[in-house]
């Protein structure tokens, strides 16, 4: 099983990549939807996350979590 710091660094580099960004430019405590993302690409990024974890993870929380370090935490307690 992933740490939530091994699943939080994941999602910053997968946001600072899809979003051209330098990874020390996403802030785990900014808004997700600041990023831009879109619906694709977050469908794309929840996915990705499923495989990298091997298992199955809520899709919604990509939506309903506000923040990175939100989102990794809501991950960790479905597990």
């Amino acid at each position: 099983m992933r740490t939530e710091a091994e699943i939080g660094n994941w999602l910053v580099a997968q946001i600072a990549a899809r979003c051209s960004l330098e990874k020390s430019q996403v802030d785990p405590d900014r808004d997700l939807a600041e990023y831009c993302l879109e619906s694709s690409e977050a469908v794309d990024l929840a996915l990705a996350l499923e495989l990298w974890l091997d298992r199955e993870i809520d899709l919604t929380l990509f939506w309903e979590e506000k923040t990175v370090n939100d989102f990794v935490r809501a991950i960790c307690r479905q597990a």
